[in-house]
């Protein structure tokens, strides 16, 4: 989920903090590196949950309003492929009951 904020601080793994400030426009990828003097930085994407839905389920339209309510209100990036439509969450309270 943070790979495509702009400023982004973190600890790395050996306990090390960070601070990243990127152009606007730029976003991170898994496997991205950046290098200074003497430290390199590994960008490695972790796992995230995700809320998944076929699309086939979205020819109701009170599946569409509840697709639109959900996503509207975690404020988050949606993905639209072919046949799923994805949304990262960060617990499962924010899954539709």
């Amino acid at each position: 989920m943070d790979l495509d904020k702009r400023i982004l601080r973190k600890n790395t793994r050996n306990g090390t903090y960070i601070g990243i400030h990127l152009e606007p426009g730029t976003i991170l990828h898994n496997g991205d590196i950046f290098q200074d003097d003497n430290t390199n930085v590994l960008i490695k994407q972790l796992p995230e949950k995700t809320l998944s839905i076929k699309r086939t389920a979205l020819d109701r339209i009170d599946a569409l309003v509840l697709l639109g309510h959900i996503v509207g209100n975690i404020h988050r990036l949606i993905s639209i492929p072919d046949v799923i439509i994805t949304s990262p969450i960060q617990s499962d309270t924010e899954k539709p009951h």
